[in-house]
């Protein structure tokens, strides 16, 4: 969702179902922040990260990495998905 040609909301509807906020964060972070990339920096990803956190604004910080490897464990083992990148 834009407002004045600036993002201010996701709509995904193409794994909606009843599930915790932990997951949805853990969810939205692996698809949408390009978490991993190796063209940007740690600490870039990490920012990126705490912000789209603070802004969900229902996960304590602590447990956002495991969220974030939970969700892209579970992406990997659906069927045809592509290898889990590993560092």
């Amino acid at each position: 969702v834009f407002r004045a040609g600036v993002p201010c909301a996701f709509i995904d509807f193409d794994a909606a179902r009843p599930g915790a906020r932990r997951e949805d964060v853990g969810y939205a972070a692996w698809l949408w922040l390009d978490l991993g990339n190796a063209e940007f920096a740690p600490e870039f990803q990490g920012g990126r990260l705490g912000a789209f956190v603070r802004a969900y604004g229902a996960l304590p910080l602590s447990d956002v990495v495991p969220a974030v490897l939970d969700a892209q464990a579970e992406l990997a083992a659906r069927p045809g998905a592509p290898a889990a990148v590993r560092a």
